[in-house]
């Protein structure tokens, strides 16, 4: 009997040590380095279940929509230190290819604008602690959040719980003899590390990997103040999201990532794929050197031509709408647009490092 009280007492150990595998701040984002990661826009699973047991989870038949490339470097190497004395890393460049965990200067809708995400990362967790747009109605202006947003909590422990609210608001007109408008998000989260297991994706097997559940109510509001007096307020948009972040023990940035509506409904996966040193370059864009598009006008197919190797296209609307995204490479240099009502519209080009970009005016028939 001592004995099988003995062999029992292991196996509850042994379960009881690999379900309390602990993610610490070695597996954030590091300074100086990219991370190549892709983003499946069209396979469909169902997210599993909380559980108290090890889980295999197997996503190799995901497929590649397109590349996103985060880039993280120490806060100390740009210019806005000083108004985001906390943070410690920062992203640059346009949400469409740079974009990281959270995204880069959120009042860019389209995507398209450079600006930079300020960070916090340490030993409580990955912290967004503003944003600073470069283009458009809100550039140049330092935005921070206040609280700051929590990413996710540190350390990682199976069954470990806590919740956390921030906002951000931009204002414009502050005068008090006139009407002020100010735009602010307010986000609730709530976390819990819910699952442990191994993971699978297209680029290998992970081991070690614990799984955060995030459940986020986000709203954006606008209101108008007139003498310190609130005279007009509106909801513009209230979203409700789930989001299961994959950590591995040994690597530095989620496995995989799970992007969920309110009802749990998958809506895009993102995982990881490789690390490479960092280039990144805050100057401002080159125009690309050689860029010509035919046949212009067209009512289906522009054949792109141009010396880059692999480059971001994005068609605009005239009302400056993004209506079309898509990678390209030299295997194939066109993009149909015969879904699009006839007008006018812009190509725009970025090369992959995010170092140039041009645009060219389109008719289509």
């Amino acid at each position: 009997m001592k004995h099988i009280y003995l062999i029992l007492s292991c196996l509850i150990l042994v379960k009881f040590s690999i379900s309390q595998d602990t993610i610490d701040v070695k597996s954030l984002p590091q300074a100086g380095l990219t991370y190549i990661v892709s983003k499946d826009t069209s396979t469909q699973y169902s997210i599993s279940a909380a559980s108290q047991s090890a889980q295999s989870w197997d996503f190799s038949n995901l497929v590649e929509a397109y590349p996103k490339v985060p880039t993280y470097d120490s806060t100390s190497k740009t210019s806005f230190g000083s108004s985001f004395p906390t943070s410690n890393l920062f992203t640059y460049g346009p949400a469409a290819m740079y974009s990281g965990l959270f995204g880069s200067a959120p009042v860019d809708v389209q995507g398209t604008n450079k600006g930079y995400m300020f960070w916090r990362a340490d030993s409580t967790g990955f912290w967004s602690e503003g944003f600073r747009s470069d283009n458009g109605v809100y550039s140049n202006k330092i935005v921070k959040i206040q609280p700051s947003e929590l990413i996710f909590p540190l350390p990682g422990i199976l069954n470990d719980s806590t919740s956390h609210k921030s906002s951000w608001m931009l204002s414009f007109n502050q005068n008090t003899a006139n009407v002020d408008t100010f735009y602010v998000t307010k986000s609730e989260k709530h976390f819990k590390y819910d699952a442990f297991g191994n993971i699978k994706t297209p680029y290998g097997n992970f081991t070690k990997v614990l799984r955060l559940h995030e459940y986020a109510i986000k709203v954006d509001s606008v209101y108008s103040t007139l003498n310190g007096n609130t005279v007009y307020t509106t909801v513009l948009k209230r979203d409700t999201t789930n989001t299961y972040y994959y950590f591995g023990k040994d690597t530095d940035y989620p496995v995989l990532t799970s992007y969920a509506d309110k009802n749990n409904n998958l809506m895009f996966t993102e995982y990881f794929k490789m690390t490479v040193p960092s280039t990144m370059q805050t100057s401002i864009f080159s125009p690309v050197e050689t860029f010509s598009v035919y046949p212009n006008p067209t009512n289906s197919v522009l054949h792109l031509k141009t010396e880059l190797e692999i480059f971001l296209v994005e068609i605009f609307s005239i009302e400056g709408k993004r209506v079309k995204e898509e990678i390209i490479d030299k295997n194939r240099e066109t993009i149909s647009i015969a879904e699009l009502k006839p007008g006018i519209y812009f190509c725009k080009i970025q090369s992959f490092d995010g170092k140039k970009q041009s645009t060219i005016k389109v008719i289509k028939n």
